[in-house]
């Protein structure tokens, strides 16, 4: 039998230590007791079994024996885990974790175990052994599906005998998974439920962590803050609410110090001599509350004044201030290498993105009513900040450490096509030149190269490329009378030509290789004002060596230049045109066009 207890534990061996705050029953009925002089802990006597002993129907039926990755790939596993995602997670301390599993506690502790399948199953998407494949012909986005698929069912997150700490942790590993899977919409509940039950078991407020041990507070420190953040980004993908905001947690950021340094003799105390990984964190999390700021004015449900240009100001204040601080060891370099590289690359893709974010609504579509505050120059800043987002991701790929594992890394490079995509109909539409033309889809490319790469691991990037082809592929494929047109057409107006296919192909061929050796005379523009001043239509270059690096075997990268104009033929893999030539269609041309594409993201797959 259960008892109702006073007592609180943040281990969660104790299954009643949740959380009250101040206007529940609960919390009134202890401040009534304690002035009664009721002792801390004590248990009511009086419990009738009825109301109490929890019914057997309740309890979840047991599982089947868990299946672990032989111990040398197990090994091979958790250094991936631990070399390339959780320096960008800052979720699990690495000490620790990968002494509990040396001495065997994932054999033991069944909970611990899933825990343990969920890194296996995150750490497979880096690994080309073929042992992480559930068959040897399975494509390689399945990659550790057979250890994940152990730990899906729901009820034993919701299982009252899991500790707190560690279902929390196996919620955001497995938020992790599946957020690039074909059932994205499940990690945006998964991540909802772990916000609750973070907040539940009050890890959403300060004094809570101060009934733990050290280095326990700090790995629940990391599981909220990873929660905040994931709620932020999957909430702003789907269009939703957050589940929390800034007003309704004061939790600190985590320690700027590195896992090595937690136990004796250190004690958190990072050496002075050796930059911390873990400062990545606070410039992420720093970041993130304004990304979510911005998703809370920019796009609520009921427009108000705080929606306004002086929100829109006060948001592009906050961005510069904070790119400002970026520690000097992760501002951009095009020549770093190694983590600090994807850290980089992490912060910098984050924070172009939140520039689109804010700045999308305002960008004057064809047909529709302009909005208002559109004297900003979001077009420039979208379009800017898109071709920076495409740049990260480019020279990262090259020169990382493999796949950057953020969620909305795909997102944003998606995001960033369209726009990009907006600029080739702008281009149209004000008839300029063909070479800027050319110069706006080799943007496109870039971020459509990335995203092939990270097709192979992570089935939602390939849709994402597929919705990008098609829409390249009307873009430029339509005869210039069908396009889209701001204004009423006159006769006096000529018909612009479309170029030879050929001398299309050559154009980017040479713009891209013009790009290339280029790169050094450009710098990544930074503040909102740079972004805004920067030329719409035409591209711009950057500073990297495209040519010392290669990428890992997981994402090679096997794209031509030209691949991906629609004129190349059909076999190719780039932008593949409809069969039977260039496709005819109607000057109603509008974004339902896309959304039986835009669509396949978001419905549920078996």
């Amino acid at each position: 039998m259960r008892r109702l207890t006073l007592g609180l534990s943040i281990s969660g061996e104790n299954v009643n230590s949740r959380y009250f705050g101040k206007s529940s029953s609960m919390t009134f009925m202890k401040e009534a007791m304690e002035y009664a002089n009721a002792p801390s802990g004590s248990t009511f006597e009086a419990q009738r079994p009825d109301f109490w002993v929890i019914p057997p129907f309740f309890v979840p039926e047991p599982v089947p024996p868990q299946i672990f990755p032989d111990d040398d790939l197990l090994q091979t596993l958790l250094d991936l885990y631990f070399g390339q995602i959780n320096p960008i997670t800052f979720l699990l301390h690495s000490p620790s974790f990968r002494a509990s599993v040396a001495n065997g506690e994932h054999l033991r502790d069944r909970q611990f175990g899933f825990v343990v399948l969920t890194v296996c199953a995150l750490a497979s998407r880096f690994s080309d052994d073929p042992r992480v494949l559930p068959t040897p012909d399975s494509p390689l986005h399945l990659a550790g599906w057979k250890w994940f698929e152990q730990v899906r069912a729901l009820h034993l997150i919701t299982s009252p005998d899991f500790p707190w700490l560690l279902k929390l942790q196996l919620i955001c590993l497995s938020v992790l998974f599946l957020a690039g899977t074909a059932v994205p919409p499940e990690c945006w509940l998964l991540a909802g439920v772990g916000m609750r039950m973070a907040q539940q078991m009050g890890a959403h407020r300060r004094s809570r962590y101060s009934v733990a041990s050290k280095i326990e507070a700090e790995l629940l420190r990391r599981v909220f803050w990873f929660l905040v953040s994931m709620d932020t980004i999957l909430s702003s993908a789907f269009g939703r609410p957050a589940a929390t905001t800034s007003e309704d947690y004061d939790v600190d950021l985590p320690m700027e110090v590195d896992d090595e340094y937690w136990d004796a003799p250190h004690n958190f105390q990072q050496p002075t001599n050796k930059t911390a990984q873990a400062t990545y964190a606070t410039s992420y999390l720093k970041l993130m509350e304004i990304f979510n700021r911005a998703q809370r004015t920019i796009y609520p449900v009921k427009v108000g004044k705080e929606c306004g240009p002086e929100a829109v100001a006060e948001l592009d204040s906050a961005l510069n201030i904070w790119v400002d601080s970026i520690p000097s060891h992760l501002r951009w370099d095009s020549n770093r290498e190694g983590i600090f590289l994807d850290q980089s690359a992490s912060l910098y893709i984050t924070y172009y993105y939140v520039q689109i974010l804010i700045h999308r609504p305002f960008i004057p579509i064809p047909g529709k009513t302009p909005v208002t505050h559109s004297h900003f120059p979001s077009l420039a800043i979208c379009a800017n900040s898109a071709r920076s987002c495409g740049h990260v991701m480019e020279v990262q790929s090259r020169r990382g450490g493999g796949a950057v594992l953020q969620p909305f890394v795909i997102t944003a490079l998606f995001d960033s096509a369209v726009i990009l995509l907006l600029n080739v109909w702008g281009a149209q539409r004000a008839t300029l030149a063909p070479s800027d033309i050319s110069r706006a889809v080799a943007d496109i490319k870039k971020c459509v190269d990335v995203l092939h790469l990270y097709e192979k691991r992570w089935p939602v990037a390939g849709r994402h490329c597929d919705t990008i082809t098609e829409m390249l592929n009307r873009a430029i494929s339509r005869p210039v009378s069908l396009r889209p047109s701001l204004k009423r057409p006159v006769p006096e107006d000529p018909l612009p030509v479309d170029p030879p296919a050929s001398t299309t192909v050559q154009q980017l061929e040479q713009l891209e290789l013009s790009i290339k050796q280029t790169d050094h005379l450009f710098s990544l523009p930074l503040s909102t004002q740079e972004l805004g001043l920067l030329p719409v239509y035409e591209s711009f270059d950057f500073h990297y060596d495209v040519g010392q690096h290669e990428p890992s075997s997981s994402f090679t990268n096997g794209f031509s230049g030209a691949e991906y104009l629609q004129v190349v033929n059909a076999e190719q893999s780039g932008f593949v045109p409809p069969a039977g030539g260039p496709q005819e269609t109607t000057a109603a041309f509008s974004w339902q066009d896309w959304s039986s594409f835009a669509d396949q993201d978001y419905k549920w797959e078996p």
